[in-house]
C-alpha cells in the first residue's frame, strides 16, 4: 500500500498556484518562470502569492509533491484492482513516459540547479530506495524477478544512474521516454524471469505501435 498525504487538496488556492505552474515549468522550464509572471497568470498579488509560498524553490518542491502524489494515487488504484507489482511499474512507467512527452528537457535541466530542491529530492530518495526494494521482494514473490538478483544493489545503481543522466547533454540529445526505456525498462528486464520478460516485451511492442501510429 502506498501513502497517500494529499497536502495540497484539489480547488485550494495553493493547488491552484501548483497546477498553473507546473505547466509552466514543463513548457518554459522553471529558470524562464518567476514568480511574478506567475502571479500575472493566475491574476493573483504578489503579495499573496508569497504568502501561500515563501520562494520560487518552495513552489518547485511543492509541485514535484503533488506529482508524487497523483503517481501515488495511480499505483494504489492498480494495486487495489489485483495488478502484479510489474504491470503496476510499466504503467507507471508509461504514464511519465506520456507525461514527459510535453516536457521541455530544460525543466529537467534546471531543477537540478536549485539547492533546495535537490536537497529536497536527496532526503526523499532513502525512502523511494526502500519502497522500490520491497517492490523487487514482492515481484520474487510473484514470479517476476530472478531469485538471484541483490535487490539491495539493483536498487541502489538505479537511482544512482538516474542521478548522472540528469544533465543538460543526455536531455538535449534523448528523448525523455527514450531515458525511460534504454536505462530504466530494459535494466529492469535483465532481472526478470521469462515471465516477467514476456510482460516487459509486451509493454514495449505496444508504445512502439502507439508511437508509429501517432507518426503516420
Amino acid at each position: 500500500m502506498v501513502e497517500l498525504k494529499n497536502a495540497f487538496p484539489e480547488g485550494s488556492s495553493m493547488r491552484r498556484v501548483i497546477d498553473y505552474a507546473t505547466k509552466d515549468f514543463f513548457t518554459l522550464g522553471v529558470k524562464q518562470v518567476t514568480m511574478d509572471s506567475i502571479a500575472k497568470g493566475l491574476q493573483m498579488s504578489k503579495r499573496t502569492l508569497y504568502q501561500l509560498f515563501a520562494d520560487k524553490e518552495q513552489l518547485i518542491i511543492a509541485c514535484i509533491e503533488v506529482l508524487t502524489e497523483k503517481e501515488q494515487k495511480m499505483a494504489q488504484s492498480l494495486y487495489e484492482s489485483k495488478h502484479n507489482v510489474l504491470e503496476i511499474i510499466l504503467r507507471l512507467i508509461e504514464n511519465r513516459m506520456k507525461a514527459f512527452e510535453q516536457v521541455s528537457p530544460q525543466y529537467i535541466v534546471d531543477i537540478s540547479r536549485y539547492p533546495a530542491v535537490q536537497e529536497y529530492i536527496q532526503a526523499s530518495k532513502t525512502k523511494r530506495i526502500l519502497h522500490v526494494e520491497q517492490v523487487f521482494k514482492t515481484g520474487l514473490q510473484q514470479g517476476l524477478f530472478r531469485q538471484d538478483i541483490n535487490i539491495n544493489l539493483i536498487t541502489n545503481y538505479l537511482f544512482g544512474k538516474e542521478t548522472r543522466f540528469i544533465d543538460q547533454n543526455t536531455v538535449m540529445q534523448y528523448t525523455i521516454p527514450e531515458l525511460f526505456i534504454y536505462l530504466g525498462i530494459f535494466h529492469l528486464r535483465g532481472c526478470c524471469t521469462p515471465r516477467g520478460i514476456e510482460l516487459i516485451d509486451k509493454f514495449l511492442e505496444h508504445y512502439r505501435k502507439e508511437q508509429e501510429e501517432k507518426t503516420k
